[in-house]
């Protein structure tokens, strides 16, 4: 029996918010309700201004796919830009702050999710960018590249967990 696969070349976009366990236990109610005015106001607004789809939700953070990198990065540049703006009157410790990974490549769809070696990079880079920062592949670099107005900082070659090449 074979089974079909169903691939697709995307630009994956893995998101976490930082510090979501300190910040729901000081105050549960206020941070889900600050959350979800977040996903519905900010978020999902900026993905479907730029074609995304949110693929799922994780408690603290979304899984987003796009058919263009330059949308993917274009898209989470202004929910960064949208959730900083609405967190200005938190102080430091309560601010609702974002770490977003983006990478190119091929899924496997299944069911209504994505699989595969191109999402586990895309979470792996989420999780060292830094809290309201990006972290890209050179792959997604290179459809970006002509857009002057960003400041873009090579951190070079990374070991990221459980995958075995290095990652540019």
């Amino acid at each position: 029996m074979r089974v079909i696969v169903e691939r697709k070349l995307l630009a994956v976009v893995a998101a976490d918010m930082v510090g979501f366990s300190r910040l729901i236990e000081d105050d549960e109610i206020n941070l889900l309700s600050r959350q979800k005015n977040q996903l519905n106001k900010i978020i999902k607004p900026e993905l479907e201004n730029y074609n995304g789809e949110i693929i799922k939700t994780t408690g603290d953070g979304f899984l987003a796919v796009f058919s263009s990198a330059l949308d993917a990065v274009q898209s989470c540049i202004s929910i960064q830009k949208g959730i900083y703006e609405n967190e200005l009157e938190k102080t430091n410790d309560k601010k609702i702050r974002y770490r977003i990974g983006i990478h190119v490549g091929d899924v496997v769809l299944d069911d209504g999710d994505i699989f595969g070696n191109t999402v586990n990079i895309a979470s792996r880079l989420e999780s060292i960018a830094e809290a309201g920062n990006i972290c890209i592949t050179n792959d997604v670099y290179q459809s970006i590249k002509s857009l002057k107005s960003l400041i873009i900082e090579n951190i070079g070659e990374q070991f990221l967990k459980n995958i075995s090449q290095k990652v540019q």
